[in-house]
């Protein structure tokens, strides 16, 4: 409260808070938050899922991300040169909706999810934010007269800094409390007095038993490999519930491009 009081009352402050009086940057700014929500939130998320759950070493996780860097290359390319030729809010718009598709087609990993989905997972977000990465902060200048164009360079890297930072940690809370309130639900059912635990219990442990385990031995191990599943799938489970929300943000996002300003290919007034 006390820096945006003193960025208001300031004559030349460090972030001119007044410039987001402009619907158009306003919008721009928050978009560009949004989006730095969601790809540093999947750039942690997906390396986490795959060496938590999936025991992929470092490289492989990193691996599942280069396909979609080239793709995004080469689409931010393609991009630049068609921002010049045609609303530059129809390519946001396609970017926030291509991403969102990415999000809710992420929405479906799960514990058997492989290699390949993954690297096609990244790819189709990739892309979303390649329409992304250069035309929301270009339209962000329109209208801002050029004395502000420091200040304004300044706001948009503090919300670009704050979506990624939100992103991280967001991410991060969401698993640590969504996977516990899972455990939780599903730890009520992993006992003896569900019929279903122990029929499964019972079942593992003879297959336990015919690999040499006695039969003390075999219910334990399978009473501990039961519960280990359930902490897997309850980690699972908070994973999807953090891609949730990455998904509602884009939804909630989307309607901001009607806020943004145009500008006519050919070098007309802002609209």
């Amino acid at each position: 409260a006390s820096g945006i009081y003193w960025s208001l009352t300031r004559k030349d402050p460090a972030v001119d808070l007044s410039i987001l009086s402009d619907r158009g940057f306003a919008g721009a700014t928050i978009v560009i938050m949004a989006v730095g929500f969601a790809v540093s939130g999947v750039g942690f998320l997906i390396p986490y899922f795959t060496q938590t759950l999936l025991d992929y070493t470092a490289m492989d996780a990193g691996l599942t991300g280069l396909a979609g860097t080239i793709c995004q290359l080469g689409v931010i390319q393609a991009v630049g040169y068609f921002s010049d030729k045609t609303d530059i809010r129809v390519i946001i718009f396609i970017g926030l909706a291509i991403s969102a598709l990415a999000v809710w087609n992420l929405w479906g990993i799960n514990l058997n999810t492989g290699f390949n989905d993954l690297v096609i997972a990244r790819v189709y977000f990739a892309i979303g934010i390649g329409f992304l990465a250069t035309t929301v902060n270009t339209v962000a200048y329109y209208g801002i007269s050029p004395d502000k164009n420091n200040s304004a360079s300044a706001m948009l890297n503090l919300g670009r800094n704050m979506g990624a930072s939100f992103g991280i940690a967001l991410t991060s809370t969401i698993i640590a409390t969504r996977s516990q309130v899972h455990v939780n639900a599903v730890a009520s059912n992993a006992s003896s007095h569900n019929s279903n635990f122990t029929q499964a219990v019972d079942m593992l442990a003879q297959t336990l038993q015919t690999h040499g385990l006695n039969a003390v031995q075999a219910v334990g191990a399978a009473q501990g490999y039961l519960w280990r599943e359930v902490l897997r799938q309850s980690l699972m489970n908070s994973i999807l519930d953090a891609i949730g929300v990455y998904l509602i943000i884009h939804i909630c996002v989307i309607p901001l491009v009607f806020l943004l300003r145009s500008k006519k290919p050919k070098g007309g007034q802002h609209a």
